[in-house]
Parts: structure tokens; C-alpha cells; sequence
């Protein structure tokens, strides 16, 4: 939709639903929109699952006068926090547009109330439904803002008075829309939803100093004020002071069971992100560039913050992108670099991940290079360094024999996988260590994948240290770990009884052959040798499950994970 008329566009009546773009060429879009009087002239920005409306990029100072309708469409992977905002200052309240103007008032299903399917959704904090929230038998809260003095979580208790304002920030748990039956159980998920905000639309350059942190080092929550993507790498390098301009942190609901935090890089050129979260196939991929319609995300204030120094930072319109929906793969430099993922293996979900990138010209010290980590509710792992817990560390290339270590915790599950993507390192023998089942596996270049196991009952099993990666540099005349290269494990899964390790015929009879079990017991099976090159493993007394096999010849060690079905 396009205005390119002096005199404006003024609706007179009729409701005009906007699909792809609003473009204010010349002339303003005059709605003549009135709330109290609904069905007239009202003018909607539609979102469905792989797009999203927007308003293009004003140059000339053309506006939209009156209320319109803006809807952002909220996918369902999993039962979990967004950080959410509205382009557009309402006066009517949260319940009447995020609850459709409904809420429930017993703990009961049969008395839901659901007026528009396949809108809105539940907001909770009482367990009457007072305040326009919606009952539950806990009572526990579910919307929230930020506090941006003291560094915290606010609970919003009313959300019959309370209005929306564009690019105020809040974190929001979305269980699906007011159609699901959230009295079933504490982890029900219903299904898609879309949320609605009618209000006056935002344009021109938004500052939002006061929504910033003051403090040294502290976090804000901030919210994108447009109807419109925007270029946060553009936003916070050209158009903030004393913030870091290197990283932002967004929350994405895909990772894990309940959402966790991604650490965006914007030094990088394209714009990395870490965990690489997978692809939403409602959506389209993740974009980390630019901050999505409706979305909020952390920022820092600057370390070195002086006392007579204020943050601030104007969101303005020539970084709009006029991309209406997620349609940007981003590729990740090929720089040299390890990135660390947490896989859950009984969903299959990404847990969890950190980076660590090489380069001469990074100091070997944690500072503004480096990205702090924030903290999942579920499982995390961060990077120890300096004293300091961090998404992505920033470093010189390793020497011989350093050794990285990791703090991971708040595990959920029994059974994971370690993927480690080594990238750009061919100078070094790499290996993760295991300190609970005392196995060094090599790592080589490119993805690695390392199942593990832990115990609550074993401390050993869940020391948030028990990971480090080791690295040894290779001088001229040194090879690769020869072990990884000329070994194999086949057939893999095994269901015959038998499993046979082929490998270097000089190896021979100095090969040492170790099988552990995935709580790093090691169990002890029949090995025949089959020629110089071949052994026979007799795996019929083990269980069905994961298996590690640990080859040492010399100083030489490898891992294969063995299958029995």
C-alpha cells in the first residue's frame, strides 16, 4: 500500500487490512479511526506465520494520524517467555488488546473464556482473576517488566489499567492462545496465537535514553518502537553512547523446553550469533541483525562508564529495513573458531552453546571483546575466564598444552550430546577432556559429536567444571593424530554381538582398547584379534544403549561412540 498524494490519504469509511508494506511516499494516512466506535475505518498491519506487515522507511516526515490495528503472530514451539513490545501507545488496556478484552475468573476449563479464537492469550498473576488477569490455581505471574535502575524483574499485576506503549519492553509467557487449556497441568501448551494492539503508530526517531541502565555494566530491556525491522548493528554503532556496541542479547523461545538467551555478535561482518539457533520453519531463519517487529532485547552499558556520563540511544528511521518478514540466512565468518552446543538427545533440542574465536589481535584477558553470559532458567553452559562467565571469548591463538575450561549446569535431563564445530585450526591436536569418565576426545575439524551422560546422585557426574578442551600445537614434522584418521567402528549400531575396530596395522598389538559405559564405568569384553589391522569386540553382554570405546596407542588417544541395539 502506498501513499503519494500532497493533499494525504483521510479514509472515510471502510477497514483496509495491510499485508506486505505502508509506504508513506508523500502525503499522511489519515485513519479517522475510532475505538469507541469499532468497525469503522479501521486500518490492520497482518501478521501471519511467514510474514509480518510493516510501515517502510519515512524520509520526508510523513506520518499515519489515528488508530490503527498492529498484530504480531507468535509460533508454538515451545511453552515459553518472549521478550515482546507494540509499535503503537494504546489507551485502552493490556487486557482489552494482549487478552482480548477478556479474562477468567475460577479455575476452570469449562469457563474459559475464548471470544476470538486463535488471538490473544492468557496473562496470570492471581487466582481469582482480579485485575483483569486471568485465574489459575497458582496464582504465579506470567507478564513482567524490566527494571532497568536496579537491574530486575517488576510483575505486572493489572493489567486493566496498565496500557501499552510502543517500545516499552516486557517478558511475557506465552502459552498459546486463550484456547488452551492451561488448568490441564503447569506445562500446557496450546496452540498458535497472534497478539493485537490498537493505539496510535510510532514514526519518526524514537530516543529511549530513560529506559536504559545507568550503572556500569548493566542490563536494559528495550523494545523495538516501529512497525518495522530494524539494524541493530547500524542502531547501537551510529546512534548510542556509552552502551556496548559490540553485542546484544535476545531471548528465543526455540532453544531447549523453555527458551533460552542467544548472545548476538555485531563486530562480525556478517553478524554471528551464538547458540546458532535452529531454524523456525514458521518464520523463516533467525536474522540476528535486525531486531524484529515487536521484539525486545538486552543491551550493556558501557564498563567504563563514568559517573558523569548517561547512556542513551535513538532508534531512528533510516535503519529501518523494509524486509517484511524472516526471509535472511545469516552465514557465520570462517574465521578460526570452536563453538560448544548442549543437545538434549531425548528431544533432540538445543540446550545450550558457547564460542571461542582466535585471532592475534584479541588480548588473552577477558575484556570488551568478550560477551558475558546470560543465564538460562534450563540448562547452560559459559565459558570461565579471567573470573568471569561468557558467551563468546575473544583470543589470541593457544599455546601448547593451555587448557579452557566451562562452567555447565542446570541439567533437566539424563542423556545429551557435546557438538563441537572446530573451524580453522590446523595447527593444533584438539581434544575435549572428560574428567568424570577420565576420556580425551579428539576433536577434529569440523562438527564433532560427543554423547554424554550425567547422575544426580554422582557428584562427579554434574560438576558444573567437568568439561575442559585441551590443546596440543603441532611442530613441523608432526602429524595429526594418526588414531582418528586410520580407525573405524563398524557396524555402527551394532545388533549382532559383535562390533569390529579397524586401524593402523602398526598399531598392532600395542593398541590399548577401553570401553566405558556413559556414567564412565569401564566394562570389560572379550577382544579377539583378527589380523594386524582388525579387531573383533564381543558386545553381547552389554546393554542396549551408548558406548564410548577409547583407543591409546603411545601418546596417542581417540574416542568412537559406539551404538548397541
Amino acid at each position: 500500500m502506498t501513499i503519494d498524494n500532497s493533499h494525504s490519504l483521510n479514509l472515510v469509511s471502510g477497514n483496509v487490512d495491510v499485508f506486505n508494506s505502508l509506504n508513506l511516499t508523500t502525503g499522511d494516512l489519515i485513519t479517522n479511526y475510532d475505538h469507541s466506535i469499532p468497525g469503522n475505518n479501521l486500518v490492520t498491519f497482518k501478521s501471519n506465520a511467514t510474514n509480518t506487515a510493516i510501515i517502510s522507511k519515512i524520509e520526508n516526515g510523513n506520518t499515519v494520524h489515528g488508530e490503527v490495528m498492529i498484530e504480531r503472530y507468535i509460533t508454538m514451539q515451545n511453552r515459553a517467555f518472549r521478550f515482546i513490545t507494540t509499535s503503537v501507545n494504546t489507551t485502552t488496556s493490556i487486557n482489552e488488546n494482549w487478552q482480548e478484552g477478556v479474562n477468567n475468573t475460577v479455575n476452570d476449563y469449562t469457563e474459559n473464556k475464548d471470544p476470538n479464537p486463535g488471538y490473544g492469550t492468557h496473562i496470570t498473576g492471581s487466582t481469582t482473576g482480579v485485575n483483569g488477569l486471568d485465574a489459575t490455581p497458582t496464582g504465579n505471574p506470567s507478564l513482567f517488566s524490566w527494571d532497568s535502575q536496579n537491574g530486575s524483574w517488576l510483575t505486572i499485576s493489572n493489567t486493566n489499567t496498565n496500557t501499552l506503549e510502543a517500545g516499552k519492553a516486557y517478558g511475557i509467557l506465552i502459552r498459546g492462545d486463550r484456547g488452551t487449556n492451561m488448568y490441564l497441568n503447569n506445562l500446557a501448551k496450546g496452540d498458535d496465537t497472534r497478539l493485537r494492539s490498537l493505539g496510535t503508530i510510532l514514526t519518526g526517531d524514537v530516543n529511549i535514553d530513560n529506559d536504559l541502565n545507568p550503572n556500569s555494566e548493566g542490563f536494559a530491556l528495550i523494545g523495538n518502537p516501529y512497525q518495522a525491522e530494524v539494524d541493530m548493528k547500524a542502531t547501537l554503532k551510529n546512534s548510542s553512547t556509552h552502551l556496548d556496541k559490540r553485542f546484544y542479547y535476545a531471548y528465543k523461545s526455540s532453544i531447549g523446553d523453555r527458551g533460552g538467551y542467544v548472545t548476538v555478535d555485531l563486530d562480525s561482518e556478517p553478524v554471528e550469533h551464538i547458540p546458532e539457533v535452529p531454524l523456525n520453519n514458521n518464520m523463516g531463519p533467525e536474522k540476528f541483525r535486525f531486531l524484529q517487529v515487536n521484539q525486545s532485547v538486552f543491551v550493556q552499558t558501557d564498563e567504563n562508564l563514568q559517573s558523569n556520563e548517561v547512556p542513551s540511544l535513538t532508534f531512528k528511521e533510516e535503519f529501518k529495513t523494509d524486509q517484511t518478514s524472516t526471509n535472511e540466512v545469516l552465514r557465520v565468518n570462517s574465521n578460526s573458531k570452536i563453538d560448544l552446543n548442549i543437545f538434549s538427545i531425548s528431544n533432540e533440542k538445543l540446550m545450550d552453546g558457547v564460542r571461542f574465536k582466535f585471532d592475534t589481535a584479541y588480548d588473552e584477558e577477558a575484556g570488551p571483546d568478550d560477551a558475558l553470559k546470560f543465564w538460562n532458567d534450563n540448562e547452560t553452559i559459559g565459558i570461565q575466564s579471567d573470573g568471569k562467565c561468557l558467551a563468546i571469548e575473544k583470543r589470541p591463538f593457544p599455546k601448547d598444552e593451555d587448557v579452557f575450561s566451562f562452567w555447565i549446569g542446570n541439567y533437566r535431563d539424563a542423556d545429551y550430546t557435546m557438538n563441537v564445530e572446530v573451524e580453522g585450526m590446523p595447527d593444533y591436536n584438539i581434544f575435549l577432556r572428560d574428567t568424570y569418565t577420565e576420556v580425551d576426545h579428539q576433536l577434529n575439524e569440523g562438527e564433532n559429536d560427543i554423547a554424554f551422560s550425567i547422575d544426580s546422585s554422582i557428584p562427579a557426574s554434574v560438576n558444573s567444571d567437568r568439561f575442559k578442551i585441551r590443546f596440543e600445537q603441532i611442530t613441523l614434522g608432526t602429524s595429526k593424530n594418526e588414531m582418528t584418521a586410520s580407525s573405524q567402528l563398524y557396524p555402527n549400531p551394532s545388533n549382532s554381538g559383535f562390533a569390529y575396530l579397524k586401524h593402523n596395522p602398526d598399531f598392532n598389538n600395542e593398541l590399548k582398547v577401553s570401553v566405558f559405559n556413559m556414567v564412565g564405568q569401564n566394562i570389560e569384553i572379550p577382544k579377539d584379534r583378527m589380523s594386524s589391522s582388525e579387531l573383533k569386540l564381543n558386545t553381547s553382554s552389554l546393554n542396549s544403549g551408548i558406548y564410548l570405546v577409547k583407543l591409546t596407542y603411545q601418546t596417542q588417544t581417540t574416542t568412537h561412540k559406539l551404538i548397541v541395539e
